[in-house]
């Protein structure tokens, strides 16, 4: 196993790298035990929201208008500026889909508020997304299995689809969100996104959550986010799915093939 942080090899059962001193204990649980993890310190954490003014004014501001933007279609408003401020803010993400597209339009609204609810509070929530881009050669490194790429780049479109309901140009956002938080997680070297990543590596393959294997990961869920937005233009509302799908298929593939090949440990 591997630390996300710097790449340096971890022995197993260690909670932190000899290295660089980063925590790896929830990176070594296993995706399944990381997540549940996560979800658990956010629920006990929503107190916390209550506490903070900045935080609690930005829930509310993007709420109404959520509920604003959701609601002036229905009652037959609905000019140009209501369709852009509708599409900047996600508002008609798991409107009209039934339960699958309510389920993924929650996700969808949380991915999007992760990011504009910082913004609204007076903080930078694009801190790390110019780091991000300079984190992108790390991907192609001599020795890191291609397949890598691939796979983040058919999971992200597939994601995508399933918080937009019915991909389309209103929804784009979603993926705009996925995009710009790939990077971040790229170029923050930490968070959430990132130690994710890194515990799905280190449960199902060879090399572990090394720095460049992580960087193939990321790199390619941003590049597929990306590529959504062009793909919501088609008629289709499903193609992502299909796109990403196929994409999926050539990096599992691909990493059948290549994933074997001894690559990099750090960058």
């Amino acid at each position: 196993m591997f630390c996300a942080n710097c790449g340096a090899e971890v022995l197993q059962g260690e909670k932190f790298c000899d290295q660089c001193g980063n925590c790896v204990e929830e990176e070594t649980a296993g995706p399944f035990r990381y997540l549940s993890s996560h979800i658990k310190s956010s629920v006990m954490n929503i107190g916390s929201v209550f506490k903070s003014p900045r935080a609690l004014i930005a829930m509310a501001v993007m709420l109404i208008v959520w509920v604003v933007f959701s609601l002036l279609p229905l009652l037959g408003v609905n000019p140009m500026p209501v369709q852009i401020a509708s599409l900047l803010t996600f508002s008609q993400g798991g409107l009209y889909d039934g339960v699958h597209g309510a389920l993924g339009g929650i996700l969808g609204k949380v991915f999007f508020a992760y990011l504009a609810m910082p913004l609204l509070a007076g903080y930078n929530p694009f801190k790390g997304v110019a780091a991000g881009f300079r984190h992108i050669p790390a991907a192609f490194s001599r020795g890191v299995p291609p397949g890598l790429f691939f796979l983040g780049l058919g999971i992200a479109p597939i994601m995508y689809n399933f918080m937009a309901g019915s991909a389309s140009l209103m929804k784009i956002m979603a993926a705009f969100a996925g995009f710009l938080l790939a990077l971040r997680a790229m170029g923050r070297q930490e968070g959430f996104l990132r130690g994710f990543v890194s515990s799905l590596l280190n449960a199902y393959t060879w090399h572990g959550g090394a720095a460049p294997y992580n960087e193939s990961v990321l790199a390619g869920l941003a590049a597929g986010f990306l590529i959504s937005i062009p793909l919501s233009l088609f008629v289709f509302g499903y193609v992502c799915y299909f796109v990403g799908l196929g994409l999926l298929i050539i990096g599992a593939v691909l990493q059948l093939v290549l994933g074997g090949r001894k690559g990099v440990q750090a960058v």
